[in-house]
C-alpha cells in the first residue's frame, strides 16, 4: 500500500475524527413512544456461535472477515474509548468470524482516548493494527487510516464496520464501489452495540446474516 502526500493528515490535539453518516427510520408516533420497540423491529446484537467444546466455538466457513474502522467504532461523547473497541471486535469473534480493526497510531497516547491499555492488549494480540502516526515539528502527522481500511478490506472481502461513507475514497477509485457497499452500520446503547436488522447499504433487501456471508 502506497501513501501520497495527499494520505498525510495534519493531526491536532483537537482533533476527534469524528466520521459521518447516519441511518434515519421512518416510524410511527406509537413507535416513537417507545424506545424499545424501535430498536427490537431495526437493530439487533450479534448472536455468539455455540460452543463445542471448552473454549472452542463452532466454527462457519462461509463467513466474511470483518474490517473494524477503529476511530470510528471507538468514539464516544469526545473521547475515544478502547473499551468500545473491545467490545466491537469480541461481539464479531464471538460469532465466527475472523476480525481486523485499524486505528492511527497516536490515538493509543492521544489525550482523548480512554482505555488505552486495552488498544495495547488488541495490537498484542493481533486484534488491532495501528497505521503509522510520526511528530513533525510539534504537529502530529498520520496517514489515511480509511484508505487501509477499504483497500484491506477489498482484497479479503471484508465487510467493514464503520459510520463513515468513504466517498472520497469511492469518488478516487470506483472500482471499490462492491466493498464500500459492505460498510455495516452501529448503535451504541451504553456498552451494547446493536446492528441493523436489515443493513441500510443492502437497500434493506437482505437480511444482517446474509449481509455478513459470501
Amino acid at each position: 500500500m502506497v501513501c501520497t502526500e495527499s494520505d498525510v493528515i495534519d493531526v491536532s490535539d483537537e482533533e476527534i475524527g469524528i466520521c459521518g453518516g447516519s441511518i434515519t427510520l421512518d416510524v410511527s408516533s406509537q413507535q416513537k413512544s417507545n424506545p424499545s420497540a424501535n430498536l427490537s423491529k431495526f437493530w439487533t446484537q450479534l448472536q455468539p456461535l455455540p460452543w463445542v467444546r471448552p473454549n472452542v466455538r463452532l466454527r462457519e466457513t462461509n463467513l466474511r472477515p470483518i474490517v473494524i474502522d477503529g476511530s470510528n467504532v471507538s468514539y464516544q461523547n469526545g473521547i475515544f474509548s478502547g473499551k468500545r473497541l473491545e467490545i466491537c471486535i469480541r461481539a464479531f469473534q464471538n460469532a465466527g468470524h475472523e476480525v481486523k480493526a485499524f486505528m492511527p497510531q497516536f490515538r493509543t497516547m492521544h489525550s482523548l482516548t480512554r482505555f488505552a491499555e486495552i488498544l495495547d492488549e488488541l495490537v498484542d494480540g493481533g486484534d488491532l493494527i495501528l497505521t503509522p502516526s510520526h511528530s513533525v515539528d510539534g504537529r502530529m502527522l498520520t496517514p489515511y487510516d480509511d484508505r487501509y481500511i477499504v483497500e484491506y478490506a477489498d482484497i479479503v472481502g471484508a465487510v467493514i464496520v464503520s459510520r463513515d461513507r468513504f466517498q472520497d475514497l469511492l469518488k478516487e477509485n470506483p472500482s471499490l464501489e462492491n466493498t464500500i457497499k459492505r460498510t455495516l452500520r452501529f448503535r451504541w446503547i451504553d456498552d451494547q452495540i446493536f446492528f441493523p436488522i436489515h443493513p441500510s447499504s443492502s437497500g434493506g433487501e437482505i437480511s444482517l446474516n446474509d449481509f455478513l456471508r459470501f
